[in-house]
């Protein structure tokens, strides 16, 4: 800041630097900001009577305004979007979008399980019949169950806990962060994974523990225990939510992936490959020239600029500006302003489309200004070459010499921004374009001049395109985890629906075997069998296109330049659900050969085969 000339400058039209306040102890942020505003008038003023000929008041009540205002250091990363951040914000909607999955994930869970308990409630009928009979009061039955199912809570709390641990560093990998254990870390929160590992075998367990204590005992021991018309609704409504669920998470998936590809794809307007970017090099001082020299001699090095300004950096300067011949507010532009030298669009591959580059030879370029095509039309100029802008606060007029094709140095999520190019050297950054397929021999070769020229100072560099990489960053973690959620949704539904399977199957055993022994093929009693589940699914995807429709298309409106959700993305996202759900009825209805699990036999009395027999054996065996 001591050698930075424009810091010291007292322009109140130019908002450039990051001002970070340390309040005294008692002192709170809103007794701060409730002197800001007096501040902006006693600055404001003399600014605005100057770029614009009114006053403050005169300003503010035309429904304009400046606004400052104190933002807590740690509030920054999740809670500021502000313009030209430092770096790349998160995302809480992120944290409440992912909070929400897991939940859900986690009730589907607790729906499974009381579907398999339900599904398999035939199982134990007989033990609670015997039960009842022997004395067991529905209470104690009640309480069993659900002993037994904050038991299993527990055990898959000890697994979660084990996985936790090894998982751990690769999740940190993942997210670039350090965290320890959670559980039993600084954090320590393990008394709430306990407590909540048995409310959550509670709420799974209750429902199946009323069903399986509410037996008729008398019913059950003559064998016909027969499922509620409610049970069958319950059952079906959760399998209903639990696919649309799925393929909604699969629908987000798709579009994440497909705004990623989009975004990647399109024309950046300029060429990120192969630029090395070597950083600090006004360290070098004067040598610099002799620097630069040494380094364009290189057979590999095509052309290099310097400037303080990237487009992958969020490194900004934003001033505003009016057109040479008006003073008037409404026509003022507030414009990001880039200092370059003549080497700078040609290396970055960047296109002039009117006028001309930038020409040290040109004494006058100095003066001249070069600007994007946003800026251009901002302004109104049907050609801008020859046209003058200005500071709103100054008389003094900038040529246009040439409009450069817009290029992308936000986010995709942002709108283009107006921009002014000025000719000057900065040597804060120096970008290398070369040609090389090699860059580890190109980077030997550059630190050695570097150690000559920059007198032990560190050699620091990055690559354009890997930096262009880190701004989909956030994104593509998005993608990523949306997968791995998507997937845990998929295989915990297509539980729901091995459990509604089984619970089918044993309904209507004796059904499935009389069609087999009179001549039924496997094919038609899987359609006669998936056809229920057919409809749960027609159901599911009903409810969910729509409502997946809508949550992509309100997150893709969060992107100024974006793709669209598209009929084929709903489409596959459908038919790969369809797909799964067919294939674990099928599992589930037949064996591993493709026969049926148990066949059953009516003659003068019920014989039970148990098992998978070979083609040709099934029959009916008399008594």
């Amino acid at each position: 800041m001591e050698r930075d000339q424009e810091s010291k400058q007292p322009h109140w039209g130019s908002h450039n630097y990051y001002n970070y306040f340390l309040l005294k102890e008692g002192v709170s942020a809103s007794m701060i900001n409730e002197k800001l505003p007096e501040v902006l008038r006693v600055y404001q003023d003399p600014f605005l009577q100057k770029a614009v000929g009114i006053s403050y008041d005169e300003f503010t009540s035309g429904g304009n305004f400046f606004n400052y205002e104190l933002t807590p250091i740690a509030d920054i990363h999740l809670h500021s979007h502000l313009q030209s951040e430092i770096e790349a914000n998160g995302s809480m909607d992120h944290i409440y979008i992912f909070s929400a999955i897991a939940l859900i994930i986690l009730f589907l869970a607790c729906f499974n399980f009381m579907n398999l308990s339900t599904a398999k409630s035939s199982k134990r009928a007989k033990e609670v019949g015997v039960r009842k009979i022997l004395g067991s009061l529905k209470s104690s039955l009640i309480n069993q169950f659900l002993t037994e199912s904050v038991m299993i809570s527990l055990f898959a709390l000890v697994i979660a806990v084990i996985l936790v641990n090894f998982s751990l560093s690769s999740f940190n990998h993942f997210t670039g962060k350090e965290i320890s254990n959670p559980l039993f870390g600084p954090m320590s929160l393990w008394p709430y994974a306990l407590l909540g590992s048995i409310v959550i075998g509670m709420l799974a367990g209750l429902y199946p523990a009323f069903v399986l204590s509410s037996f008729n005992p008398v019913k059950v021991l003559k064998g016909t225990l027969i499922s509620g018309s409610k049970g069958t609704l319950l059952r079906n409504s959760l399998v209903v939510f639990q696919f649309t669920i799925s393929i909604i998470m699969i629908i987000g998936t798709a579009v994440v992936y497909k705004q990623l590809t989009f975004s990647r794809n399109k024309s950046l307007g300029y060429d990120q490959s192969k630029i090395l970017l070597l950083d600090n090099t006004y360290v070098i001082g004067e040598g610099i020239e002799a620097f630069k020299n040494e380094l364009s001699n290189d057979p590999d090095v095509v052309s290099l600029t310097s400037s303080l300004f990237f487009p992958t950096r969020d490194i900004s300067n934003d001033n505003t500006f009016n057109r040479g011949e008006n003073n008037n507010l409404e026509s003022a532009q507030n414009m990001h302003t880039w200092n370059i030298d003549d080497t700078y669009f040609p290396t970055l591959g960047m296109k002039i489309i009117s006028g001309r580059n930038f020409d040290r030879s040109f004494g006058r370029d100095s003066m001249g200004v070069i600007l994007n095509q946003t800026a251009a039309k901002a302004f109104g100029f049907q050609d801008a070459v020859g046209k003058t802008i200005k500071y709103v606060d100054s008389d003094e007029k900038f040529p246009v010499i040439g409009v450069v094709e817009d290029f992308f140095f936000e986010s995709f999520k942002e709108a283009l921004k107006p921009m002014i190019f000025f000719y000057s050297k900065n040597n804060s950054t120096t970008a290398i374009r070369y040609r090389s397929e090699n860059p580890r021999e190109l980077l030997q070769r550059v630190e050695q001049i570097w150690e000559k020229h920059a007198g032990g100072h560190p050699f620091e560099y990055s690559f354009m395109d890997q930096e262009f990489d880190n701004r989909f960053k956030e994104d593509q973690k998005l993608g990523s985890i949306l997968t791995f959620f998507s997937a845990l949704a998929i295989f915990i539904a297509c539980l729901g629906l091995f459990a509604l399977a089984s619970f089918t199957a044993e309904q209507r055993k004796k059904e499935i075997s009389i069609r087999k022994v009179l001549g039924a093929s496997v094919s038609s009693i899987i359609q006669l069998l998936f056809s229920n589940f057919f409809k749960l699914l027609l159901i599911s995807t009903a409810i969910a296109v729509p409502v997946g429709y809508y949550l992509m298309h309100n997150w893709l409106d969060g992107f100024a330049y974006r793709t669209d959700v598209g009929v084929g993305v709903i489409l596959v996202s459908c038919l790969a659900v369809f797909a799964i759900a067919w294939l674990t009825v099928g599992v589930r209805l037949f064996g591993r050969r493709g026969r049926i699990l148990r066949i059953i036999c009516i003659g003068s009395r019920e014989i039970h085969f148990s098992g998978s027999y070979p083609s040709g054996q099934m029959g009916c065996i008399n008594s």
